[in-house]
C-alpha cells in the first residue's frame, strides 16, 4: 500500500489532493489503510484535525496529534460527531466498498456545505490493441475470477 502511495503521490507532484481547497480545518480519510495518507497530510497541515478510518487495525500507534485513527467499517452507517471540510479516498473500488451510493449518501451527510468528496480510485477497461480481445469474453465482461467491476458515476 505504502508503494502505492508514493507512485501515486509522485504522479500528482507530491500534492495530497486535487479538490480545490487550500489548508482545509477537517479531514476524513475512508480506508486509512497504513495511515501514510493521513500522516503525510497531518504533518503538512498542522492546523487540520483529521480522522483516518479503516476497517483493520495496521496504524502506527504514534501518529501526528492532529490525526485521530478509528477503526470503522465503511459500508455501515458512519457515526461521526462532526461534519469535514474533505472526505477522501484511494484505491477503494474492487472489494473495498460495496456499494458506492450508499458511500456518498454518508459523505454527503458528513460534510461541511462547500466541501469536497475526493475520491482517487482506477477504473479498468481491458483492450487489445489488435482488436482481437471479445466484447462477450472473461476479461472483458468481468466475470473472469469471479470478480465484477461496477462503475459509480456520481
Amino acid at each position: 500500500m505504502d508503494i502505492h502511495y508514493h507512485s501515486l503521490r509522485l504522479t500528482l507532484e507530491n500534492k495530497h489532493f486535487i479538490a480545490p481547497i487550500k489548508n482545509p480545518p477537517s479531514v476524513l480519510d475512508i480506508g486509512t489503510g497504513t495511515g501514510i495518507w493521513a500522516m503525510d497530510v497531518a504533518d503538512d497541515y498542522s492546523g487540520t484535525s483529521i480522522i483516518g478510518a479503516d476497517l483493520s487495525p495496521i496504524q502506527p500507534t504514534v501518529v501526528p496529534p492532529n490525526l485521530e485513527v478509528q477503526i470503522m467499517d465503511a459500508d455501515e452507517p458512519w457515526d461521526f460527531h462532526t461534519t469535514f471540510d474533505l472526505i477522501h479516498t484511494r484505491m477503494m473500488n474492487g472489494f473495498s466498498i460495496r456499494s458506492w451510493p450508499f458511500f456518498y449518501e454518508q459523505a454527503f451527510k458528513f460534510m461541511k456545505p462547500g466541501g469536497w468528496a475526493k475520491n482517487q480510485e482506477f477504473d479498468l477497461d481491458f483492450t487489445a490493441d489488435d482488436g482481437t480481445m471479445p466484447e462477450d469474453g472473461a476479461v472483458r465482461n468481468g466475470t473472469l475470477y469471479g470478480m465484477r467491476v461496477w462503475r459509480s458515476l456520481v
